[in-house]
């Protein structure tokens, strides 16, 4: 992830949060952790206060979103917060599934132009 972000051009302008604060148990996440992480990571945006949030992975859509199916959102733009925000697939699930690669990095690439245009940084 950090290579591709680096080769779209947001290298050391990012900060990686995960929604998820500790490692469960046999990599096996608790329906509940992501709701008891959830105010740490609404503390972050307040803090940081990014210009562009990108949500990788179920874990991610479903306690930012509060939603029980992530279906319908893989590559979804919308704003909050003052954030343009992009929901799309983890990185390890890309490296299970190369043939989506070219999608993910153009679905992140046309996310940070929309924001450079939105907040005309470059």
């Amino acid at each position: 992830m950090r290579d591709t972000l680096a080769e779209l051009g947001v290298e050391g302008v990012t900060a990686y949060q995960n929604v998820v604060r500790c490692h469960p148990p046999k990599n096996k996440l608790p329906a509940h952790a992501p709701g008891l992480c959830k105010v740490f990571l609404e503390q972050d945006i307040a803090r940081l206060q990014p210009t562009l949030i990108l949500l990788f992975g179920r874990t991610a859509i479903r306690a930012v979103l509060g939603v029980a199916r992530q279906a319908n959102w893989w590559g979804a733009m919308w704003e909050r917060d003052n954030a343009l925000v992009l929901s799309t697939w983890h990185p390890a699930y890309i490296l299970r599934k190369p043939d989506l690669k070219e999608v993910w990095v153009n679905d992140i690439r046309e996310a940070i132009k929309d924001m450079k245009e939105k907040y005309d940084q470059t």
